[in-house]
């Protein structure tokens, strides 16, 4: 096992809190920058820095979508605290005229594909997740949180989020679920 030093960035205005784990897969410092080369690390945003709200561990914001509508989500962004290379970048927000959250997860490009996502809230069950698509920001993988698995986040403590990198060696990230609820009902205002 390789402790790895996580930044989580909670808003864009640089504030950050470091998260020591250990990765769940062992391989070297040289592997991880080989298996985030080429993630480009900026997402479009559109909105001011005044609509970003924090709650604990998570932030909300909103951006304008090319079709001129608003869309609100709250979000953790992960990045490795060495090279600031992102890690995971998680949105969970009301997309579309869907009236259940979905959780987005964006991972680095060079993923394995055929191994999916897979998400465990607390000590339940792991939740597997295929991948949508990627595109230049990452790896998409869309989860639509149903009753069971919307009142785990919101209860729960922690979630890991595990992925395959190019090898086939399962890399596990730990995300915090602290201001979670307040973030998600916050977008109901």
């Amino acid at each position: 096992m390789v402790e790895c030093n996580i930044l989580i960035q909670i808003a864009d205005q640089g504030n950050t809190r470091l998260l020591t784990h250990t990765l769940a897969a062992p391989f070297m410092r040289r592997s991880i920058l080989t298996l985030f080369l080429g993630l480009l690390m900026s997402i479009p945003v559109s909105a001011a820095q005044d609509q970003e709200k924090k709650f604990k561990d998570w932030a909300s914001r909103c951006t304008e979508t090319p079709d001129k509508e608003k869309v609100c989500f709250i979000f953790q962004n992960l990045l490795l605290k060495t090279n600031k290379q992102r890690l995971l970048y998680l949105r969970v927000g009301y997309f579309g005229n869907d009236k259940t959250p979905t959780a987005l997860f964006t991972l680095p490009l060079g993923v394995s594909l055929p191994g999916g996502v897979s998400v465990k809230i607390d000590k339940r069950k792991k939740i597997r997740i295929r991948y949508e698509r990627c595109d230049k920001f990452g790896c998409l993988a869309p989860l639509v949180l149903k009753d069971e698995v919307l009142k785990a986040m919101q209860v729960g403590l922690q979630a890991q989020v595990s992925f395959f990198d190019g090898r086939g060696r399962e890399i596990s990230i730990p995300v915090s679920l602290l201001g979670f609820t307040a973030g998600l009902e916050s977008l109901h205002k």
